[in-house]
């Protein structure tokens, strides 16, 4: 049988199989990365009952609200960055689909010089965070005290950068395992350095300890890959002068023809939350600290929507490549049936468990009032936004990219923003309307997701 012969269906019990082998751990590795900001954020949450030197003297509400005003500009602008990566995992994915496994190399070469350069950009871009914030009317001393956290963060974004880059080459590669290793070293050690630095100073250290750890873990992915076994194979080596001049014109372009509708995607998506942190500061530092303890949540839980979406982008992806229709249907299917069970299983536990998870994250009376109902809430929600997020995984390995894009636009900026804005300011639900205006768009853009690949995947898609 050739390389590009076309293997009989597999059965949807084993794309079952198969998508959790390639998704489980994909999914404990960005587990891990939130797990990373659940540990900084429990300790800034305590740290001004903690009697540290924080210097706001404001007490935990003040320290929590800055480190929740500082992510929300700097979580768009690095899901933009990642975005823009995102291109390595569908072109990889499809080369080792198609058994062209030298010009797997060739994309993780560009794509890293590329995330490089993208991260510079961001990094540069969060320096000037605490005038804007200002500038929208939040209260100087919190503005003040989150320019600083999202000025730290911003140095950190060329290392996690090249580390998504990394951990999409391997993953398209179908080898994830790595990334999760690397990350929960990561993970270690910044909780390590941010227990020791977070009580004299606050969020900030906390930033600080994230940053060195994102540059630790991009360095160390980076040599385990340049030095990967079958690297010959895999044309992972060659001259910076070599992939400037001959790789990058035309799998730059590829890569940015790609990642510009995935960046666009995901910063619509992120930018509608924290669009709505943004609106959250407007209700207080109570609010704001309640309304990001309930997202770090959903964050957590929907890294299993990540994975299971990763894994859908791959095996989709490899199967366009061998332009085998059937299996390109079934794999994304299989992967949203799984997000549905799993991330289920997980919300129905969060209404009974509200109060103490409220608790772990703080002590403040305020914070709880507008955790606690916000998490009973969330249960619902992190069903509908891993499955949308699998639905997005599934028509990125098709090279669908454009239209589902509008249709998050549609989702979340035509629905969620405005409906939660009203819910919140006009009708005085406060945090909890800012969070159901949200439900409503992942809602939303799950229906039109999952619609757009039932039509894609009755029809021929030709590789990316």
């Amino acid at each position: 049988m050739s390389q590009l012969s076309v293997p009989l269906p597999l059965s949807f019990a084993r794309h079952l199989l198969e998508t959790l082998r390639l998704g489980l751990p994909v999914a404990l590795a960005r587990a891990a990365v939130l797990s990373m900001l659940i540990v900084i954020t429990i300790l800034v949450g305590h740290a001004g009952s903690q009697g540290g030197g924080q210097g706001s003297g404001q007490g935990s509400g003040m320290e929590l609200g800055a480190l929740s005003l500082a992510m929300a500009p700097q979580l768009v602008l690095m899901l933009v960055g990642i975005g823009l990566s995102q291109g390595v995992l569908v072109l990889v994915a499809q080369a080792h689909g198609a058994g062209e496994q030298g010009r797997c190399g060739a994309v993780l070469r560009v794509g890293v010089l590329q995330a490089l350069g993208f991260g510079v950009v961001i990094g540069l871009l969060l320096q000037g965070a605490g005038p804007v914030f200002a500038s929208m009317g939040h209260a100087p001393d919190l503005a003040e005290r989150a320019g600083l956290v999202a000025a730290i963060l911003g140095w950190g974004m060329p290392g996690v950068l090249v580390f998504n880059a990394c951990t999409f080459f391997l993953e398209g590669l179908g080898r994830p395992r790595a990334g999760l290793v690397v990350m929960i070293g990561g993970n270690l050690i910044s909780a390590g350095l941010a227990w020791l630095w977070v009580g004299e100073h606050g969020a900030p250290g906390a930033a600080l300890a994230m940053t060195l750890t994102r540059f630790l873990m991009g360095a160390t992915l980076a040599l385990y890959v340049w030095r990967l076994r079958d690297r010959v194979e895999l044309g992972v080596r060659g001259t910076l002068s070599h992939t400037l001049r001959h790789d990058m014109p035309a799998l730059g372009r590829r890569l940015r023809r790609l990642g510009y509708p995935l960046a666009l995607a995901q910063g619509l998506e992120a930018g509608s939350f924290s669009g709505l942190v943004l609106m959250a500061g407007y209700l207080g530092p109570a609010a704001l600290g309640g309304y990001q303890i309930t997202m770090n949540l959903i964050a957590t839980v929907f890294m299993i929507g990540v994975g299971l979406s990763t894994a859908s982008a791959v095996r989709v992806g490899q199967a366009v490549g061998r332009h085998d229709r059937v299996n390109m249907a079934r794999a994304g299917w299989a992967a949203m049936l799984l997000v549905v069970v799993l991330t289920g299983a997980i919300g129905l536990s969060f209404g009974s468990l509200a109060e103490g998870i409220a608790a772990i994250y703080t002590n403040d009376p305020a914070v709880r009032a507008v955790a606690i109902p916000a998490i009973g809430l969330a249960g619902w929600f992190v069903v509908f936004d891993g499955l949308q997020g699998v639905c997005m995984g599934a028509l990125r390995g098709c090279g669908d990219v454009w239209i589902p894009t509008a249709l998050q636009l549609v989702a979340f900026w035509a629905l969620a923003i405005p409906i939660g804005g009203l819910l919140a300011f006009r009708a005085d639900y406060g945090a909890l309307g800012l969070f159901a205006g949200l439900t409503v768009g992942v809602v939303a853009a799950t229906v039109l997701l999952a619609a757009r690949f039932a039509l894609v995947s009755r029809r021929a898609i030709a590789p990316a």
